[in-house]
């Protein structure tokens, strides 16, 4: 109902926090035994010969970094990253950094973990952050951008609010891919 929708509504850090961690906050490995490895729970692409969703949401990432046309060296800022599985990918596969805010402090706990098991720390960089006004504090610093179904967070007063502090933190030639849902 329409109270219960404004009562939660990502009207500020800590609305979008409780209802990010109500949402995603749960064992990460409640989550990765239904959605595989990657812990995407976005879509994935499937092509003709895909056989399966891990294969699906691998896919996906390897077509979102080539639509990126990463260098090693670049600076990417992902938004929403959840469990970092495209952000881990990135890094290692075309030596980027990568900086990743969340609003979720479980999944981060879980992905500077992981970070560090795989012995990224220095490459992929974790922080309790909110998307809204990131410009503010990193206006002009990353060469790439990606927000991968995280935007609906905002809901729909926030959207362009959010859209555009995002496009703010990008260099003067920076790229960003965004994937969401809208209505």
């Amino acid at each position: 109902n329409r109270a219960h929708m404004l009562a939660h509504m990502a009207f500020n850090y800590r609305n979008a926090q409780y209802n990010a961690e109500y949402h995603y906050g749960h064992d990460p490995e409640f989550y990765f035994n239904y959605l595989g490895p990657t812990g995407a729970y976005s879509t994935g692409i499937w092509y003709e010969n895909t056989t399966s969703v891990d294969e699906a949401q691998h896919n996906k990432w390897e077509f979102i970094l080539k639509k990126l046309l990463l260098k090693p060296g670049m600076k990417i800022l992902s938004v929403g990253s959840g469990f970092g599985y495209g952000e881990m990918l990135a890094a290692e596969k075309y030596g980027v950094y990568v900086d990743c805010v969340n609003v979720c402090r479980p999944q981060n706990r879980w992905l500077r973990e992981e970070v560090k098991r795989r012995g990224l720390e220095g490459r992929v960089r974790v922080f309790d952050d909110e998307y809204r006004a990131l410009h503010k504090k990193h206006e002009g610093q990353y060469d790439r951008l990606l927000a991968i179904e995280c935007i609906e967070h905002a809901g729909n007063l926030f959207r362009k609010k959010t859209i555009d502090s995002l496009a703010k933190c990008l260099k003067d030639e920076g790229v960003g891919v965004m994937q969401f849902l809208s209505l």
